[in-house]
């Protein structure tokens, strides 16, 4: 005896379809940038005589970029600040760490309100009992395009309807010239591929005799890891047909979160709620550059204050 099935049930076996699910990673990936070295340049001067410095005085470039504590820090963004200072977190940095190498240090603001007199740098820096007086010639923040030996790395895999990865999944050219075109184009044309710089260029000078003898520059630039991008997406297909994809997530790749089940609805006398602000790329560009520049001002300080490795044994500073 034959079958019989329902028409309905016959017509749900006719249009029934497999559904794939893949995930695709596309990662921006950039070659170190070649660091060069800080130059530094000692005289004699500085070899014999750099070790004795006990108090110095700093002078800021003639012009920097306007910006209070939190927005050179990238820790804010700025209302309308009432007091803004030119230069302030930088020279503030370069203060604080000549400081905690045991220097007696003039603030330059100090400095900048006596030079409203009309009188040299090295004169006002010795009125105020300075030995050596730094002029930061540039504070500078740049930005830089990565192009040398940069490229996007995509990778791509079977999943579980969550997106979860189980296996590599090769495709053909053409099948990932075509993911490429559909699903990943519009994303990587949205990450600007920089990395940022900062430089910082002085010199020290006697003030006695007004002469330079030590001399520092350095250009520090973002290593490529701080300015990648990784992507993912994850894609249900009918039948395994790429054409009929639909995106099912898609954005920056973060590790997965564990769900919860929902707790049952309590009376509450009172309530809190998480509020977020995503943060903004010029907020991250800032904090980056801000990070930079104590790195090379670190090691600005550290380099001048290497002068005390030629002072006989047993004196002091």
């Amino acid at each position: 005896m034959k079958a019989v099935y329902p028409l309905v049930g016959l017509l749900a076996l006719a249009g029934c379809s497999s559904v794939s699910h893949y995930v695709v990673t596309s990662n921006f990936v950039a070659s170190s940038q070649g660091q060069n070295p800080p130059e530094v340049i000692e005289t004699e001067a500085y070899r014999a005589d750099a070790a004795r410095t006990t108090t110095i005085a700093i002078r800021a470039p003639d012009s920097c970029a306007n910006s209070t504590a939190d927005q050179g820090s990238g820790a804010a963004q700025s209302q309308g600040a009432i007091l803004a200072t030119n230069c302030g977190v930088e020279m503030g940095d370069i203060e604080r760490a000549f400081a905690r190498e045991n220097y007696r240090v003039i603030s330059w603001k100090v400095l900048a309100k006596e030079l409203a007199g009309n009188r040299s740098a090295t004169e006002v820096a010795q009125s105020l009992g300075a030995e050596v007086l730094f002029q930061i010639n540039s504070l500078e923040k740049s930005q830089k395009t990565l192009g040398k030996d940069a490229r996007w790395e995509r990778k791509y895999y079977q999943s579980d309807k969550n997106g979860a990865r189980l296996a590599d999944q090769p495709f053909s050219d053409d099948t990932r010239e075509l993911i490429k075109r559909s699903y990943l184009s519009q994303l990587e044309a949205q990450y600007n591929p920089r990395t940022y710089a900062v430089t910082l260029d002085a010199a020290a000078v006697w003030v006695k005799t007004g002469q330079a003898f030590w001399y520092y520059r350095w250009t520090k630039a973002a290593e490529p890891a701080e300015t990648g991008s990784n992507y993912a997406i994850h894609l249900s297909c009918a039948d395994s047909n790429i054409a009929t994809c639909t995106p099912q997530r898609q954005g920056l790749e973060a590790a997965p979160s564990k769900a919860k089940a929902a707790a049952p609805s309590q009376a509450r006398s009172g309530e809190m709620e998480a509020v977020s602000v995503s943060e903004r790329a010029e907020d991250r560009e800032r904090a980056v550059q801000v990070e930079l520049m104590r790195e090379v001002v670190a090691n600005f300080v550290q380099r001048f204050a290497a002068s005390r490795a030629f002072a006989p044994v047993g004196s002091g500073n």
